[in-house]
């Protein structure tokens, strides 16, 4: 229990939150770069086997994902934060910011 949801009182019985690791954010975002890049040309006749093929998974695709994800949350906890930098942190900061619009509230762990 938080220590001011203690001295306040507060239960979070109804608080639906989520945890957001930042780390797990820069992980994904940069799976989904990867995604982004051409796949390599396949030569039929060498008789390899045939490179995998995956479903690509965009950055717009994560941060859709995410938006849905905090749709159905009234608490976001941000932990590990310093993973988050450049286009990520402001894609991040957006997504937050709506969050924030519709009444959510960020909690930010260190």
């Amino acid at each position: 229990m938080d220590r001011r949801d203690f001295l306040l009182f507060r239960t979070r019985q109804n608080r639906r939150e989520l945890a957001l690791s930042g780390e797990w954010l820069y992980m994904k975002w940069l799976d989904a770069t990867a995604a982004a890049s051409p796949a390599l040309p396949f030569d039929k006749s060498e008789h390899a086997e045939p490179p995998a093929v995956f479903t690509r998974y965009t950055v717009s695709d994560l941060f859709d994902d995410l938006n849905r994800r905090l749709r159905a949350v009234d608490v976001v906890r941000v932990s590990k934060l310093q993973m988050v930098k450049g286009e990520l942190r402001r894609e991040l900061n957006n997504a937050l910011r709506t969050f924030r619009a519709r009444g959510g509230r960020v909690e930010f762990e260190t």
